[in-house]
This record gives C-alpha cells, sequence and structure tokens, in this order.
C-alpha cells in the first residue's frame, strides 16, 4: 500500500512561521510535522509519495529518499491548484 503526503502548499494562514520554512517542516513536540505523520503510518504501507511545492528542497534535503528504511518518491505540484490537484499529480507513481 502507499501513503501520499500533501505538503505543496504556502501555508499562508501560518504567516510568518512558514515564510521560509514550508508549514509541514514545523516542529511540535521534537518532530516535523511530517515526521509526525510518518510515524503514524500503519506498516502495511511500503512507499510514501509526497508532493511537494512551496520550498520544496527543505523536505526533500531533510528526508531524502527514505524515512527509516521506507522509500520516498516524490512529486512537485508546480502550480497550487488545490488538494484534488495534488493527489492526482501523484497519480502516475501508484502501483498498486
Amino acid at each position: 500500500m502507499h501513503a501520499i503526503i500533501l505538503a505543496a502548499g504556502k501555508g499562508t494562514r501560518m504567516r510568518e512561521l512558514s515564510k521560509d520554512t514550508p508549514k509541514p517542516m514545523l516542529c511540535w513536540q521534537g518532530k516535523n510535522l511530517i515526521e509526525h505523520k510518518l510515524e503514524k503510518l500503519p506498516e502495511s504501507v511500503t512507499k510514501v509519495i509526497i508532493v511537494v511545492g512551496h520550498l520544496k528542497n527543505a523536505i526533500l534535503d531533510y528526508f531524502g529518499n527514505y524515512y527509516k528504511g521506507l522509500p520516498i518518491v516524490y512529486v512537485t505540484q508546480e502550480e497550487l491548484l488545490g488538494t484534488g490537484h495534488a493527489v492526482w499529480q501523484a497519480k502516475d507513481f501508484i502501483d498498486d
């Protein structure tokens, strides 16, 4: 099973917090928000697809291609056209 994590938005409601750091990389209780999501995934997940956009290099540089042995694939949402569009960007990377 694959998991899709949406992490492309600008986080405009977070204002100054997400100006230089993408919202999914903001820390809470010692971990960034993506890490919290990754740790809650069921063991049946074999691949994670992260849809990135705004300040995407912060996410790519932090996680690389694996998180605790779990493969990560990145898909860039060039135009921020909403949640449905973000999920649609990942369609070619889902193979089960």
